[in-house]
């Protein structure tokens, strides 16, 4: 199973299911509306937890916190590892240029950092149109993002 809320190793990290793929996207929105998303200084004097402390005073609601980083890049890897699946069955392609060894290669490491790289990313619609309202994944093709085309 891919989805954060099936695929975790530590059961007392947050889940990672549609609201929280949603509320990461709203954010990173939010960093490009400050011309920040994706940039070098997140990385520097803890300014990309400083964004997401500001952004939680914003938006109180959201389930966004230095706490869902870890569990967000992770739900990221289960991303990438579920498109190179779909590629490996046949249901997908590459694009041009792209191969399973530079296909998302811009994505973080798992390291709790909400800095440059795992910024630079959102969750693609059509990934989670494939969760169901428990988080579980549904039997369906997709196609249509970046770096892989649809057969």
């Amino acid at each position: 199973m891919y989805g954060g809320i099936l695929n975790r190793e530590n059961k007392n990290e947050p889940a990672v299911d549609n609201k929280v793929r949603e509320a990461w996207n709203t954010y990173v929105d939010f960093l490009d509306k400050k011309g920040l998303k994706g940039s070098a200084s997140l990385d520097k004097d803890d300014f990309g937890g400083k964004m997401i402390d500001e952004f939680k005073k914003l938006n109180p609601e959201t389930p966004i916190s230095r706490d869902t980083i870890v569990p967000i890049q992770k739900e990221f890897q289960n991303y990438r590892k579920f498109r190179l699946d779909q590629i490996k069955k046949g249901e997908l392609k590459f694009n041009d240029g792209v191969d399973e060894n530079n296909f998302m290669r811009a994505l973080s490491v798992v390291d709790g950092i909400p800095g440059q790289r795992t910024t630079s990313f959102k969750f693609p619609d059509d990934y989670m149109k494939l969760y169901n309202e428990k988080d579980e994944l549904l039997d369906v093709k997709n196609e249509g993002y970046t770096g892989v085309k649809g057969k």
